[in-house]
């Protein structure tokens, strides 16, 4: 397994702790070294490995998931792991999809909204809270937002691009468009506005599919290719092609299969020039 020079904090001293490692190639492992005392705050999701001396304590998100952990009510939540041993330790974490980690200094991008699938691990400086993005312009009969992590300070965090992800700084007043569902993350200060919509609405947070929205800076993008909901289809093509439904349909696993042959049957009719 490979493993690359730990992650250039700008803001942070040659010695600063804890740090950050990207480990493997393609779907990569984000190991944080803690020393001891040190402590972070985790997506409880992307759990991988951990050294011994961690405590992990439940955190509800922002005042009002605080509030409501208080009277028991279930929320939005993150894992703080705090190093109480007396040697150095270290965490492993990562997504449910191959891809990039990206190192985000909020010092840089200001507030950050990330889908909540696609946050890995923050300082513990930074503060974590639930905003939400609506996906329909003012005025429409009903209006449709999606969840996302909204990491607030000066510190690092870390999030998870699938498949190729990259990263588009815009200007103040400059524009760009993309399929919400390849947005994993975005600045606050931007202006997200939804350009149209191509394709049938998944519902699911934090998929959303179909809608290509509109993002003007300042602020930064980070845009990745794969997404949890194509891979969903991908999935259910998969199922289907082993003899499941890929929805608990026979029926539409039936037609499916009767189109595909068609197709097949064709594609081996056609002549290569």
């Amino acid at each position: 397994m490979a493993m690359s020079e730990p992650f250039a904090n700008p803001d942070a001293s040659p010695d600063a702790s804890p740090r950050f490692l990207s480990l493997g190639e393609g779907s990569e492992v984000l190991q944080v070294a803690l020393c001891p005392g040190d402590a972070i705050l985790a997506n409880e999701k992307a759990f991988v490995y951990r050294g011994l001396g961690l405590q992990q304590e439940l955190q509800p998100t922002g005042p009002m998931g605080r509030a409501l952990g208080w009277i028991g009510v279930k929320n939005d939540r993150v894992v703080k792991f705090t190093n109480e041993g007396n040697s150095p330790t270290y965490l492993g974490l990562t997504a449910s999809l191959p891809g990039k980690v990206i190192p985000v200094s909020l010092a840089k991008s200001g507030t950050l909204l990330a889908k909540p699938s696609v946050f890995l691990c923050s300082v513990v400086e930074n503060d974590i809270s639930t905003a939400k993005i609506k996906l329909q312009s003012e005025g429409q009969s009903s209006q449709q937002s999606v969840e996302m992590r909204k990491i607030a300070g000066a510190g690092m965090c870390y999030i998870h691009g699938g498949g190729a992800a990259v990263q588009k700084a815009l200007g103040r007043g400059e524009s760009m468009v993309v399929e919400f569902g390849c947005v994993a993350a975005v600045s606050d200060a931007c202006k997200i506005v939804p350009e149209e919509r191509n394709g049938p609405l998944i519902r699911e947070p934090p998929y959303f599919q179909g809608f290509q929205v509109k993002i003007t800076g300042p602020g930064s993008v980070f845009i990745q290719s794969t997404h949890t909901g194509r891979l969903s289809r991908a999935g259910r093509a998969d199922r289907i092609a082993q003899g499941g439904s890929g929805g608990g349909d026979m029926m539409k696993a039936a037609v499916l299969t009767f189109f595909i042959m068609i197709v097949v049957f064709t594609v081996l009719d056609w002549e290569e020039f």
